[in-house]
């Protein structure tokens, strides 16, 4: 686990939440929950930054959604990614076939940028101005895939704009 305090990966054990709840159903017994201590000290460091978009996330195709995911942490530290192999992602992270030739999966690729594209989430660099153009011919049937944090990457959904069923106490 990365401490962004400490600035190095460490090894951490911790539950996201201790309880003591009663064992009789009498009225005026209470739940008690609270937040483990350890990780509490590791949101807190990163100063509320597991904020997350959810109503963008669900604009995006599953394809998409995963390179969104993946582009969350990457953009997280740095403004631009590094070479991404196109076979390495397409297959591990994306989830396609690893059967799919190379160039079917320069295409599916390319479809889950141009999405991300169009949301305003990922720039294409200097005088690209499509999806297909991020993509570089490394060596024979070897591509590479570079974005850049777009300008609507970090935003979340105002409250105000959001609707009562979006929250995740809705169900319950």
């Amino acid at each position: 686990f990365y401490d962004p305090m400490r600035h190095e990966h460490r090894e951490v054990s911790f539950g996201f939440l201790s309880y003591s709840l009663p064992l009789s159903d009498g009225p005026s017994r209470t739940w008690r929950f609270a937040w483990d201590p350890i990780f509490w000290e590791l949101c807190s460091a990163n100063a509320g930054a597991l904020r997350f978009d959810l109503h963008t996330y669900r604009q995006l195709s599953p394809a998409a959604r995963r390179l969104f995911l993946l582009l969350k942490k990457i953009f997280w530290r740095a403004g631009e990614s590094p070479e991404l192999e196109l076979r390495e992602l397409g297959i591990h992270a994306l989830g396609f076939s690893p059967n799919s030739p190379t160039k079917e999966l320069r295409r599916k690729v390319t479809g889950c940028v141009t999405e991300l594209f169009n949301l305003q989430l990922v720039e294409l660099g200097p005088d690209r101005r499509r999806a297909a153009e991020c993509i570089t011919r490394q060596s024979k049937g070897v591509f590479t895939l570079r974005l850049r944090r777009g300008p609507l990457f970090n935003r979340t959904t105002p409250a105000a704009e959001q609707a009562v069923e979006d929250s995740p106490l809705f169900d319950p």
